[in-house]
């Protein structure tokens, strides 16, 4: 059976363990490739989506689209979004 000492011990270098990899993860340095070639591909996937919700933009809220202006409004939030 292990001791309160023993407990503490073991909780202690545990909790040095994760604050050594957490300081790893944040602050040693690294590549700058793999972030490079996260962000191409994320821009990449947005430019993507925009181009796809321009295409249809007027078959969904267009005067005769899917979702006509009055139900788009009905929707909306009295609370508008403002800087």
């Amino acid at each position: 059976m292990m001791s309160k000492l023993d407990t503490r011990s073991v909780d202690q270098s545990l909790g040095v363990a994760i604050g050594q990899t957490w300081e790893g993860y944040w602050f040693l340095p690294s590549a700058g490739k793999s972030l490079a070639v996260v962000r191409i591909v994320t821009g990449i996937l947005g430019l993507f989506l925009c181009t796809s919700y321009a295409i249809d933009l007027l078959d969904w809220f267009g005067p005769s689209g899917w979702l006509p202006a009055d139900s788009v409004t009905a929707w909306r939030s009295p609370f508008a979004f403002s800087i």
